[in-house]
């Protein structure tokens, strides 16, 4: 009896694993032998897998979704009871038209539902159309929560709307870390909106991420690239370029909300607007240093509007700019009058010369560039990453020249 019971479960064993393997394009699910994934049937099939949710994973070719509508796609860590936390390598390739409409007992949405000590990495995920309408859910283009995760180098376009907690790339961050990624596009809900993340807490560093997103909110807390962030690690060489909307208050073109965050060498050129605590880089600073950033988007609010920050809570501003003339605003943080030392308003040209930064002491060897006489300060790209290679394929050719013309006039 007893070996027939060994030998029954050495069986349903090895059916589960030649299951999993032939559900994919080939590989065992090691580090060293990852799953391939070559079809949208392949990339669907993950969902259906939750013994693979550890696994490792490799995107093999670029894969386009747009046969599955609705809830047909299956995502990957469908709740955080049952998340994903294994590796999944985007391998340089794309993802393209992933539409997903969670239904409205959803907590999570997104390509993965939910992460914890996961790492995703070179991915990029294109016109993806993420749609949740459950109450405290969090949205995100490729992760609803990442929890201790590590994502690396991806990229998410197209659109993401959820009802709480709702980001370009990630809904909900916790002790997260984001290296090199962006987001663009559109992302709408009713509070805690952010470009590139909704929230952002615990232990959380940020580094060379950027988001071009349209952020809108029917509520509080809508950043350019976070709605609301209270982590510990420094947010670093990160920037917004998407218009910010709050109808309630905190509305940042970086950040809404922003606690004890350090932010350095950072930029938002966005339109900014909302009720109150509205602000050009940040809505409400509590507690946090600033440190070589600027902001030269419009800002328009009624309480607390500043060009720079809308109210600063303590916290000391070193070497932070905002345009004048571009903002419309006088006042560089809306709750102090006057602004402290380190906040310098300056007109349009004197934001596009040289000198204004560089007797501030900002650093144009290694972190900023300019066109002097022509352009605002830029971030220069992180080590190994060329900023004209627009389908991150490594290399830039005419692919990438064609994409600059399909999207000129966007």
């Amino acid at each position: 009896m007893l070996k027939q019971i060994t030998l029954a479960m050495i069986l349903s064993v090895s059916l589960s694993a030649f299951a999993s393997i032939s559900s994919y394009g080939g590989g065992d699910g090691s580090s060293e032998s990852p799953f391939e994934i070559w079809t949208a049937e392949q990339l669907n099939s993950i969902g259906l897998n939750p013994d693979d949710w550890d696994q490792h994973f490799k995107l093999m070719d670029n894969i386009d979704m747009s046969g599955y509508s609705g809830t047909q796609f299956n995502i990957i860590g469908s709740s955080c009871q049952n998340l994903f936390s294994g590796t999944f390598d985007g391998n340089e390739k794309a993802i393209s038209n992933l539409s997903y409409t969670a239904p409205a007992d959803n907590k999570v949405a997104g390509m993965f539902g939910c992460l914890k000590e996961a790492t995703i990495k070179n991915l990029k995920l294109d016109k993806v159309s993420i749609l949740s309408e459950g109450l405290y859910s969090s949205t995100g283009g490729l992760a609803g929560s990442n929890e201790y995760s590590t994502i690396i180098n991806c990229h998410v376009s197209g659109s993401v709307v959820g009802i709480n907690h709702v980001g370009g790339l990630v809904g909900s961050n916790s002790s997260g870390v984001l290296i090199g990624c962006s987001a663009t596009g559109s992302v709408g809900g009713t509070g805690y909106l952010g470009g590139l993340i909704g929230i952002n807490s615990g232990n959380s560093p940020i580094t060379s991420c950027s988001a071009s997103c349209t952020a809108d909110g029917t509520d509080n807390y809508v950043g350019g690239l976070i709605g609301w962030n209270f982590s510990e690690q420094a947010i670093t060489d990160c920037f917004a370029t998407g218009s910010v909307h709050a109808d309630g208050y905190f509305a940042g073109g970086l950040i809404g909300s922003n606690e004890s965050s350090e932010i350095i060498s950072c930029y938002a050129a966005g339109t900014v607007s909302g009720f109150g605590n509205v602000g050009g880089l940040v809505g409400e600073n509590y507690n946090t240093p600033l440190n070589a950033c600027y902001a030269a988007g419009s800002v328009d609010g009624t309480d607390f509007v500043g060009g720079l920050v809308g109210t600063a809570l303590s916290g000391e501003v070193n070497a932070c700019f905002w345009d004048i003339q571009t903002s419309g605003q006088t006042d560089g943080v809306g709750n102090l009058d006057p602004d402290p030392s380190g906040v310098m308003g300056k007109s349009t040209a004197q934001m596009k010369m040289l000198p204004t930064f560089t007797a501030a002491g900002w650093d144009f060897v290694e972190v900023w560039g300019i066109g002097n006489g022509q352009t605002y300060p830029y971030l220069k790209a992180p080590a190994g990453f060329k900023p004209a290679d627009a389908n991150y394929s490594g290399s830039v050719d005419l692919q990438d020249l064609a994409i600059l013309a399909a999207d000129w006039l966007e």
